[in-house]
């Protein structure tokens, strides 16, 4: 997150920004916090600041919830996403792991165009599918995706990602000490002896 902030907020403020996104969306934080890094650190010119990184990152995965995609579905639909947004187009075969994998997307993308499923594979294999008109029509479509998301029940599997999203901040001052630790040059010593 660090080597993605574009100043407008502490690291430390990213992360927390990040977490309750992750909270909101009911989304493991360490992964939303690799998407955010992600996106930041491949698409930047795609967003105006961190800030909508995080919020795209946050519909995202209230639209995974909402589609009922499972982990390897979110994980491939935003493989596909961050490269998009990376290289400033849905094309072809990312576009098909959109509709596979995150139909909410793929549906707000054809009613921010007005355009249908068919016009819309048309666009992609053109590459006239842009990140802005991802992004736009992510944004376009929050407040529906808000609705039906809030009326989705919660899963026993988001239960546990809300505990270890919860333990993972709690030990995050251990974690930054154990992090210390390591690169300690003593302790790089044992390493290499043991």
């Amino acid at each position: 997150l660090d080597l993605m902030n574009d100043g407008l907020q502490t690291t430390k403020q990213l992360e927390d920004m990040v977490y309750a996104s992750a909270q909101r969306s009911r989304a493991a934080f360490v992964d939303t916090a690799q998407t955010v890094a992600k996106l930041g650190i491949l698409a930047p010119k795609a967003f105006k600041n961190s800030k909508e990184i995080v919020s795209f990152a946050e519909q995202m995965n209230k639209q995974f919830v909402i589609g009922g995609a499972s982990i390897q579905e979110q994980t491939a639909g935003m493989y596909q996403l961050t490269q998009a947004m990376a290289s400033g187009r849905l094309q072809g075969d990312e576009f098909r792991s959109i509709i596979e994998n995150a139909p909410m997307l793929a549906q707000a993308i054809a009613t921010f165009t007005g355009k249908s499923m068919g016009e819309l594979r048309k666009m992609s294999a053109e590459g006239e599918i842009t990140a802005d008109i991802i992004k736009n029509a992510m944004f376009a479509a929050a407040d529906k995706t808000n609705k039906k998301f809030e009326q989705m029940p919660v899963t026993w599997a988001q239960v546990w990602i809300n505990i270890q999203n919860r333990a993972i901040v709690a030990f995050d001052p251990i974690l930054q000490k154990i992090s210390q630790l390591t690169k300690n040059q003593g302790f790089q010593t044992f390493v290499n002896a043991f």
